[in-house]
């Protein structure tokens, strides 16, 4: 009878463990989709990105779930251990925006200036065109549109994704790129000669993605870094007669 009230006992101790740890299983994911719901700031089926900042503050078992759990929305949780995991951690704690590592199936965690990216995609390159004008080409690895007119008088320009310039300031033909080393061009606004290096840091673009920004060149000059700044000695300016006008969109 002893024997039969011990086993009892400890069965009865191991139901209500088990009881407790259900209930805490229970809450740590409630409490990880809570936490998700107020991260994530862009999903797409191959990438997630979370705001970077929240994730210096949470709580190392919370954040390791967190992480896990966004690999799993992109499809990317197969042959991570918790070294991988771990291993992003100490990107967001330790390393400087634009750092990044690599992670099983070809899965990359990017640190950037404000996020945190998780993707399977693969860095777009992007690869010379030239560009007639007028005329429209596509940047396929970018998903963007390159648009140009050229007017007889200027436009009134409301964001960086348009630019204007003197068109026989210009030599043909035009192209676009992805930079080069040795790069160079003088900022519109800036007043002198910029390594375009140096202004990637400046404008906080994560390394990852610095081949991938489209570059207007005229023969070794750079006339654009596109969605970021022209270079003064092309734009448009009193005087000018024929004014070219470069677009770059989503299509």
């Amino acid at each position: 009878a002893p024997l039969i009230s011990l086993i009892s006992t400890v069965s009865d101790s191991i139901n209500r463990t088990a009881e407790i740890l259900r209930e805490e299983e229970k809450y740590l994911q409630i409490a990880t989709t809570k936490t998700m719901m107020r991260l994530v700031t862009r999903k797409s089926d191959d990438s997630i990105e979370l705001f970077l900042v929240p994730l210096l503050n949470i709580d190392r078992a919370i954040l390791r779930r967190i992480l896990r759990r966004a690999l799993s929305e992109i499809g990317a949780d197969r042959g991570i251990e918790l070294v991988h995991i771990d291993d992003i951690i100490r990107l967001i704690n330790e390393n400087i925006s634009g750092d990044m590592i690599n992670l099983p199936k070809g899965i990359r965690a990017v640190k950037g200036y404000a996020t945190l990216l998780l993707t399977r995609e693969k860095p777009a390159v992007l690869e010379a065109r030239n560009i007639d004008v007028p005329g429209e080409i596509l940047l396929d690895e970018k998903g963007l549109s390159l648009t140009s007119q050229l007017l007889d008088k200027s436009i009134e320009i409301n964001d960086r994704n348009t630019s204007v310039f003197d068109y026989d300031s210009l030599t043909s033909p035009l192209q676009v790129r992805m930079r080069r080393e040795g790069d160079y061009f003088y900022p519109s606004g800036f007043g002198r000669r910029k390594k375009l290096q140096d202004f990637f840091v400046d404008e906080k673009v994560p390394r990852e993605l610095r081949d991938s920004v489209p570059v207007v060149v005229c023969g070794e000059d750079i006339i654009w870094v596109a969605g970021y700044r022209a270079d003064d000695r092309f734009t448009a300016k009193e005087g000018t007669k024929r004014f070219l006008v470069l677009k770059i969109t989503s299509p």
